[in-house]
């Protein structure tokens, strides 16, 4: 699949335009569960925007505004949300932190709107 990086960083997040900024908190990992299960709308940079589903169970699905589509799993490791694709990110695990401003959540790289 042809699976653009933005693409790549978008998906990862879950659990979705900047890094996490110092003023803010990172949300705990009771928070970052309680995002699931859940469907969001990610944008990387503002040029890729992808909708996210997370499941309860772990399950994750990415849709990018170009058609393409990968699932995998996420999990919490501390205080990051993690995530593992069949295709994206050479099936390599991706974490990364999230932080809330307002009605979204920032990750590194990403941010998911509400």
């Amino acid at each position: 699949m042809p699976f653009t990086p933005q693409a790549i960083l978008a998906a990862g997040l879950l659990l979705g335009v900047t890094t996490c900024q110092a003023w803010a908190d990172p949300m705990s990992a009771d928070e970052i569960k309680k995002l699931a299960p859940g469907t969001y709308n990610v944008s990387v940079a503002d040029s890729v925007r992808a909708r996210v589903v997370l499941t309860a169970k772990g399950g994750i699905s990415v849709t990018t505004d170009k058609g393409e589509k990968d699932s995998g799993h996420w999990t919490v490791n501390g205080t990051k949300a993690c995530v593992l694709f069949k295709h994206l990110l050479d099936h390599k695990p991706y974490c990364s932190t999230l932080t809330r401003d307002g009605s979204m959540l920032r990750g590194d790289g990403f941010t998911i709107r509400f």
